[in-house]
C-alpha cells in the first residue's frame, strides 16, 4: 500500500490540509478539504467532474473509493475517461491498495476493451506479486472474469512454473481457481499438467483441495482421465485427511456413476473403522447417500452382520461413537423398509443401555424427530404415548400390554425410548422381535 499526498489546486485545498497518521503510524497522510467534506457527508451532491485531480486521493480512502465506484455506475463516457486517465499512472499501486483495488475492479466491470488492455498491460511482469497480494489477487480474479480470452492468456502466462506455489498460497489459490473457472480448459493445459503426480499432495492441502475440486468440475473429460486415475489410487488416504475428504465428497456428489462406484468399492469391507474416523465418516455418509441401491445394501449389511450380538456389535458401537452415529442415522433414513426393520431389530434389545450414553441419546433424539416428520402414522404415537404415561403415573403396579402392531419397527423403538426417558421408573421387558410391548409400572 502507498500513500498519496494531494497536490490540489489552491482554490480547493489551500490552507486546510489535515495530517492523518497512516496505517504504519510513520508516514503522514494529508487529506484535501474536498475529501474531508465528503467524509463529513457535507458534499453528498459532488460529481466526478468536481473531484478532478483528486481521483487518486479519493481512490485510496474508504469513503472516497466508495464515492467513485458509485458514480462510475452512472458516469458518462467523458467522466469515465477522465477518471481512467487520472488513475492510469498509478494503476499498479492502486491494485494493491486496500480501497483503490475496488476502483480498478470497477473498470474491469464497466470499462471498454481498450481500457481492459491498458490495465492488463500495467500488470505485465507483476502478475505473481499481485496473485500473492490480498488486494491484488482480487483484481486479477475480476480481470479474468471480464476480459477477452487473449488478455486472459496474457495474465496466466506469467503463472507458468509457479502454479503449485500459487495453489498453496492463501491468496494465489483464488487466482488459479478463477482461471480454471473462466478460461477454456484446453487453453490452460499447463495448469492442469502441474497437478499430474501430485493429487495426494495438493488434495491434502488446505487451499489445494479447493483447486482440485475446481479442476474436476471444469476440465474436459479427456483431461480428467489422468487426474481421476491418480485420485482413485489415493482416495482411501484422501478420505482420512482433514482436507482431502472434501475432494472425495466432491467426486461422490458430482462425479460420474463409475467414479462413485469405485469410491464405494474402497469403503466396502472397511465401513466399521472408517465410519468412526473423524474425516472419513463424512465420506461414508456420502457413500450411503450416493451409492446405488445394491451398493447401499452392502454397506448396511456390513454393519449388521458382525460376530457379536450384544453391545459390542458393530451397529451398537457405531451408535455409541461420536462420528459413527451419524452414519447409522443416514442408513436408517435411506434404507428400504426391510433393511430399516432389520436395523431396528438389532438395536431393540439394547435400547435402554444405548439411550443412557451421550451419543446414543443424541442418536435416538435425532432419529425420533426424523421418523415423527416422515412416518405415515405421524401424530398417532403421541396420543397413545400420552395416555400410557398417564396410566403409568396413576397405576404404577398395573401390568399394561400395549399393542404396537400398527407401528413400523422404528416407531416401536422410539416409542419405547421416549416412554423410558419420560418415566425413569418404568421397567421394560422386550422380546427379540416383539409384536407387543410389555411395560411393567
Amino acid at each position: 500500500m502507498f500513500c498519496y499526498t494531494s497536490t490540489c489546486p489552491p482554490s480547493q485545498s489551500s490552507g486546510v490540509t489535515i495530517p492523518i497518521s497512516s496505517l504504519d503510524g510513520q508516514i503522514p497522510v494529508v487529506r484535501s478539504k474536498l475529501l474531508e467534506k465528503l467524509r463529513s457527508l457535507k458534499y453528498n451532491s459532488l460529481t466526478l467532474s468536481e473531484v478532478r485531480h483528486h481521483i487518486i486521493e479519493f481512490s485510496q480512502d474508504q469513503h472516497g473509493s466508495r464515492f467513485i465506484q458509485t458514480k462510475l455506475n452512472r458516469a458518462s463516457v467523458q467522466e469515465q475517461n477522465m477518471v481512467f486517465e487520472e488513475i492510469l499512472n498509478q494503476a499498479y499501486d492502486l491494485m494493491q491498495n486496500m480501497f483503490g483495488n475496488y476502483v480498478i475492479q470497477k473498470f474491469f466491470e464497466l470499462g471498454t476493451q481498450h481500457q481492459h488492455s491498458v490495465l492488463v498491460g500495467k500488470m505485465k511482469g507483476h502478475v505473481m506479486s499481485l496473485a500473492f497480494n490480498i488486494y491484488g489477487c482480487r483484481v486479477l480474479q475480476k480481470a479474468l472474469g471480464f476480459v477477452s480470452l487473449e488478455l486472459q492468456l496474457q495474465i496466466v502466462q506469467e503463472l507458468m512454473g509457479q502454479v503449485i506455489n500459487c495453489v498453496k498460497d492463501q491468496n494465489g489459490n483464488h487466482v488459479i481457481q478463477k482461471a480454471i473457472e473462466t478460461i477454456d480448459p484446453e487453453a490452460i493445459q499447463f495448469i492442469i499438467s502441474s497437478f499430474h503426480g501430485r493429487i495426494l499432495e495438493i488434495g491434502s492441502h488446505p487451499y489445494g483441495c479447493r483447486v482440485v475440486q475446481k479442476l474436476l468440475q471444469h476440465c474436459t473429460a479427456e483431461q480428467k482421465v489422468p487426474l481421476l486415475k491418480e485420485f482413485h489410487e489415493c482416495s482411501t488416504q484422501l478420505m482420512q485427511n482433514q482436507f482431502g475428504n472434501y475432494v472425495v465428497q466432491h467426486v461422490l456428489e458430482h462425479g460420474d456413476p463409475e467414479d462413485r462406484s469405485k469410491i464405494v468399492a474402497q469403503i466396502i469391507g472397511k465401513v466399521f473403522p472408517l465410519a468412526q474416523h473423524k474425516f472419513a465418516s463424512n465420506v461414508v455418509e456420502k457413500c450411503v447417500v450416493h451409492a446405488t441401491r445394491g451398493e447401499r445394501t452392502l454397506l448396511i449389511e456390513e454393519i449388521c452382520t458382525s460376530d457379536e450380538d450384544d453391545m459390542n456389535s458393530h451397529l451398537c458401537q457405531l451408535v455409541l461413537d461420536q462420528y459413527g452415529n451419524y452414519v447409522v442415522q443416514k442408513m436408517l433414513e435411506l434404507a428400504t423398509e426391510s433393511q430399516r426393520t432389520n436395523l431396528v431389530d438389532k438395536l431393540w434389545p439394547h435400547v435402554n443401555a444405548l439411550g443412557k450414553t451421550p451419543f446414543g441419546k443424541h442418536f435416538f433424539t435425532k432419529m425420533k424427530k426424523y421418523f415423527d416428520n416422515n412416518s405415515p402414522v405421524r401424530g398417532h404415537l403421541s396420543l397413545k404415548d400420552t395416555l400410557t404415561l398417564q396410566l403409568g403415573v396413576l397405576y404404577r403396579k398395573v401390568l399394561l400390554y400395549y399393542d404396537l402392531g400398527a407401528f413400523n419397527g422404528p416407531k416401536k423403538l422410539f416409542f419405547l425410548y421416549e416412554l423410558k426417558k419420560k418415566n425413569s421408573k418404568v421397567n421394560i421387558n422386550v422380546d427379540a422381535k416383539p409384536s407387543h410391548l410389555k411395560i411393567l409400572f
